[in-house]
């Protein structure tokens, strides 16, 4: 407050002309928005710069009267009014509300935002927060009192003179964008200095418009939504709401006497499902896709059949759509990275600039988790096998169940170098997918996890303008998701068993991980060609039908779509599904079973264990037990013979002539 004389004259001056006009403060509140604020822009040619400079000089006494907790504002003019002294007043009168604002300040700064920003989200949002509800304690404030606010901002702009005070429609959207952000901000900043429990979300323009509905088909829907909430992921529900205000937006157009979704039938349904081909996308004009287009009706599909099995009023007495009713989607073969592409590509991951993207990357490439996976990292996240080996933690994501992988040095060492930028920082736990207990986040800037758009989407682009992986149109080649289709092909033509590459990738059935072994892999290709090749050596009883070229065309085709399924332990089974499911175990001895060299090592290992398991059953005195697993180790020297083979890796093979006759003797 300054101690100019003739400033605090001047304003004792405009204090007492606007006492004497308004004597009773009602009378004031009862004037016309533009009145009030009495200063309008001087871009507005109607109008001239000052409407009534009594009230335009009394914003400094009434800013004082809302500081002392004497009289509260309306939102209106809060809005309208472009500066306010709400801190000039608060430190003159030495208000605890001085030291709340600069704590928020220092806590801004611990989180990682720069000081005037936190400063400013501190003054602009809580100093009209305070005018409207009358100084309270921050703690008081609740998360409706925010949502109150941005109400009220929304509401501002729709009033008919709103451009009298913020201009043009450009400006007013860039204002109410900024404005969002600081009201946002504020609610971060008290979230992480504990005054408010729920963490706040970012404001976003509202795109979404649902079509005019009966009250009682809007009241179904908003019920739907919110129940599938409560089991489905974020993302997963908002791919429903999508769907059905696509559903209802066609049913209001064509469907209009419709009072409620019992009226709605299966014609109905089946016209929308016809109704989707005839869309295009807004962006491209190209037609949607069938994926789109699945993913719209299985959201009609799961309303009408969850609508009918709660036994909900208002709707169908049966599910109208049906599995069969949803567009076919080819399965695709994994597009993993070539080793030439993703060479260079890593090389420009390692050039990035921002760890968070640096390390978001390297945790893709090394460990084949999910973009929402990695996002929701928490700051613990890593830690090691006992043999010292980096194990990553991963969080529910897609199939609602946390895992642990191995991962790469180079990877462990970006979560490291991101751990010791958040050491410093000071932020509070943040719940993750679907609203499981909050953590600490390792990809936290600013109070807020990033955004898969920035640690995937835009790191990419910059990786990939650098390193050439580009199409004509200049636009990435490579996504994240490609990350995790390499890691599932290396694994499975490394070898690795599939219970191995479902635990890495997350997978919850055998076939999702069998989509990464086609025959048309080197891996399985190889193992293919040691069995139907010119020059394969192989045994079994099925083996002669092979060399022979006696299998029919019909056998050969079937072999070679799924010979990669037909392993067992020690070989391959060629039953075919045509033969029924075999009806016993003991595959050493069936018809259809074959096998090559490269099991031979695992041929050896069951003949050692049959040696063990003979000896015991000797010593248990359990005959038929010992006869059985000498039958079963004169079988696997049988086998080893025909591929020519010894029983043990230094000796030369015993197995010759006659077999019952030459097989040595398991008891001796």
């Amino acid at each position: 407050m300054t101690n100019d004389p003739s400033y605090l004259s001047l304003k004792l001056k405009h204090r007492k002309e606007f006492v004497a006009r308004y004597p009773d403060l009602s009378e004031w509140f009862a004037e016309p928005l533009t009145h009030r604020v009495g200063r309008l822009l001087d871009e507005d040619p109607r109008c001239g710069p000052l409407t009534d400079p009594i009230s335009y000089n009394a914003r400094h006494y009434l800013t004082f009267l809302g500081v002392a907790g004497r009289v509260r504002f309306d939102w209106d003019w809060l809005l309208a009014v472009p500066a306010l002294n709400v801190w000039v007043h608060a430190e003159a009168l030495n208000l605890p509300l001085v030291q709340a604002r600069d704590e928020l300040s220092e806590l801004g700064s611990r989180v990682g935002f720069r000081t005037k920003t936190a400063s400013r989200a501190a003054q602009w949002a809580l100093s009209r927060m305070l005018l409207h509800s009358g100084v309270p304690a921050l703690d008081a404030f609740t998360v409706a009192d925010f949502q109150d606010l941005l109400h009220a901002i929304d509401d501002f702009g729709r009033r008919p003179d709103r451009r009298h005070f913020h201009g043009d429609d450009s400006q007013w959207a860039s204002k109410r964008r900024n404005w969002g952000s600081q009201v946002f901000l504020l609610q971060l900043l008290l979230y992480h200095a504990g005054h408010i429990p729920e963490v706040p979300k970012e404001p976003l323009p509202k795109r979404v418009v649902w079509p005019p509905m009966p009250q009682v088909m809007t009241v179904t829907i908003e019920r739907y939504l919110d129940a599938r909430s409560q089991l489905d992921r974020p993302s997963t529900v908002q791919n429903i709401s999508a769907g059905l205000r696509r559903f209802t937006t066609w049913l209001m157009a064509n469907r209009a006497p419709v009072a409620s979704f019992a009226e709605v039938s299966r014609a109905d349904a089946l016209e929308f499902c016809v109704w989707l081909t005839t869309l295009t996308h807004h962006r491209t004009g190209a037609p949607l896709a069938p994926a789109t287009r699945r993913q719209d009706i299985h959201a009609v599909l799961g309303f009408f059949r969850d609508g009918y099995a709660w036994q909900w009023p208002h709707m169908p007495g049966r599910p109208l759509l049906m599995n069969g009713d949803l567009p076919k989607i080819t399965r695709a073969v994994p597009r993993f990275i070539p080793d030439n592409e993703l060479t260079v590509l890593m090389d420009a991951v390692r050039a990035l600039e921002c760890p968070f993207q640096r390390a978001a990357l390297l945790i893709a490439r090394w460990s084949g988790a999910r973009r929402s996976e990695i996002r929701m990292l928490d700051l613990d996240c890593l830690d090691a096998y006992p043999d010292g080996t980096p194990r990553l933690r991963l969080p529910a994501s897609k199939n609602y169940s946390e895992r642990t992988v191995p991962i790469n040095e180079e990877a462990a060492d970006a979560i490291r170098t991101l751990h010791g930028l958040r050491r410093e920082q000071i932020d509070r736990p943040l719940p993750g997918n679907h609203k499981e207990r909050p953590a600490r986040r390792l990809f936290v800037r600013q109070g807020r996890v990033l955004s898969n758009a920035y640690l995937f989407d835009d790191a990419l682009t910059r990786a990939c303008q650098a390193a050439g992986l580009v199409n004509p149109q200049g636009k990435p080649t490579i996504t994240a998701h490609r990350f995790r289709h390499t890691v599932g092909t290396q694994l499975a033509e490394r070898g690795a068993r599939l219970q191995t590459i479902m635990s890495v990738l997350g997978h919850k059935s055998v076939q999702m991980a069998l989509v990464y072994a086609h025959v048309s892999d080197p891996a399985v290709l190889d193992d293919y060609s040691s069995v139907l090749g010119a020059d394969a050596t192989i045994a079994g009883p099925s083996a002669s039908a092979v060399r022979n070229r006696e299998l029919t065309p019909e056998t050969v085709d079937w072999i070679k779509g799924n010979f990669f399924r037909t392993e067992l332990e020690l070989g391959h089974c060629l039953r075919l599904p045509a033969e029924g499911p075999c009806e016993c175990d003991l595959y050493l001895t069936c018809a259809k079973f074959i096998t090559t060299p490269k099991y031979a090592p695992r041929l050896r290992d069951r003949y050692s264990t049959e040696l063990v398991l003979s000896d015991h059953a000797r010593s248990q005195g359990w005959t038929r037990e010992v006869e059985r697993h000498e039958v079963v180790a004169r079988r696997i020297c049988q086998l080893l013979d025909d591929l020519g083979e010894p029983l043990t890796v230094n000796d030369p093979p015993t197995c010759t002539g006659d077999h019952e006759e030459n097989v040595p003797s398991i008891q001796g």
